[in-house]
């Protein structure tokens, strides 16, 4: 199996109320799961393959919550990617070559790969994403509804299989109309660093 390794940073928002019960075990907020997550690699390879500056994301759709099942995703591709980097990225991101996405494939089928243009900014409460017209991710700080103050919560995971830490904004827009479709405004969206690595 290819030995890989990414440093980057994730971008990820969902259905759920801001912080997601999900981080801890808990039920989904509104009983089902929608989101997903988009990654930036700043630094990264499968075996010789450089995957620096590259992006990928996973956009899925669960009944209930994560765990039990039954969900289906969509992984989308940077479409900059020349053929082997293409082809690493695919593996990362459908769980062949082990990492997160491997456990997370037990709890969805995999139903479509596509390629498209991405275009990701990350900074902080005024990251967003745009991925062809398949997503589209804005972000905006999570306000304390008496004095209307910007905050940016953190939320903790020493044991997190996708980060150990990240910070907590509101989703302003969060569009995903690509085989599976769904539409929030105000829900859970979070950014933090990542450092994966396969098998």
């Amino acid at each position: 199996m290819a030995t890989w390794w990414i440093k980057g940073n994730i971008v990820q928002s969902c259905n759920c109320a801001w912080g997601c019960p999900c981080n801890f075990q808990a039920r989904p907020t509104r009983g089902d799961c929608e989101g997903g997550w988009v990654m930036h690699i700043e630094q990264g390879r499968l075996d010789d393959v450089d995957l620096a500056g590259l992006n990928f994301a996973i956009m899925a759709d669960w009944p209930g919550a994560i765990h039990e099942g039954g969900g289906k995703a969509i992984l989308l591709i940077d479409e900059r990617g020349d053929k082997q980097q293409r082809e690493a990225l695919r593996k990362i991101g459908a769980g062949e070559v082990g990492g997160p996405f491997a456990v997370f494939l037990n709890t969805y089928s995999l139903k479509n790969t596509s390629y498209a243009p991405f275009e990701v900014h990350i900074d902080g409460p005024r990251s967003h994403v745009r991925i062809g017209s398949a997503v589209e991710l804005e972000l905006e700080s999570i306000r304390n509804p008496v004095t209307g103050a910007e905050l940016s919560p953190m939320v903790v995971l020493p044991q997190g299989m996708l980060y150990n830490e990240s910070v907590r904004y509101s989703s302003k827009v969060f569009r995903v109309s690509d085989g599976i479709a769904y539409q929030y405004s105000g829900t859970d969206a979070a950014v933090a660093p990542i450092n994966w690595r396969g098998p």
